[in-house]
């Protein structure tokens, strides 16, 4: 089913992991880290997956492999 489990913050492109990234506040029970949920907007649905904070790498020691 549908259910809403949270909202999305903010959203933007990130070039260098070539993915949209997102902040969301989501309810404690489906926060678990590689949970996966799809966000909903008035023009498209997006796959997401919650992944470990913090996502920010001041250090750019982040690897992107494809």
């Amino acid at each position: 089913g549908n259910l809403e489990i949270g909202r999305v913050t903010s959203a933007i492109y990130s070039p260098r992991l070539n993915l949209n990234i997102a902040l969301a506040m989501v309810d404690i029970n489906f926060s678990h880290i590689g949970m996966e949920a799809q966000i909903y907007s008035p023009l498209a649905k997006y796959n997401a997956k919650i992944v470990e904070k913090p996502f920010y790498d001041p250090k750019k020691r982040l690897t992107v492999t494809q």
